[in-house]
């Protein structure tokens, strides 16, 4: 079988903070992302992982294991907010805060963004 290159991103956002009273739902991101890895591992595949700044500031530790299985972390906006809500300047905070928390939980280069929801492209 032919070897094909593969271009694959991950969201990487915890979607009960995006909806009412979403934190009474069982937390899955760990596991979830668990379970991505180990897939990427199987395949021998690598991901870039956009990530929000309230996951970095929650689970460093998860960023840390994504790093050491040799995938990218980038940037994905500090609470997923869509950027047809944020004023130039205020986008430019969230940024800065979000590319600041990956940085904290040990991002040692933050070279890529994705636009939550596809907000700008």
């Amino acid at each position: 079988m032919k070897k094909r290159d593969l271009l694959l991103a991950i969201d990487l956002e915890d979607v009960r903070d995006q909806i009412p009273d979403g934190h009474h739902y069982q937390d899955r991101v760990e596991g979830n992302v668990e379970q991505i890895l180990d897939l990427l591992e199987s395949r021998n595949a690598r991901a870039t992982f956009f990530t929000v700044g309230t996951i970095a500031r929650r689970l460093p530790g998860l960023l840390r294991e994504i790093l050491d299985q040799g995938h990218e972390i980038a940037a994905h906006g500090n609470n997923h907010t869509q950027l047809t809500k944020l004023d130039p300047l205020t986008f430019e905070a969230d940024l800065i805060q979000n590319i600041d928390s990956l940085m904290a939980a040990g991002v040692p280069v933050v070279s890529g963004f994705r636009a939550p929801t596809f907000s700008l492209t």
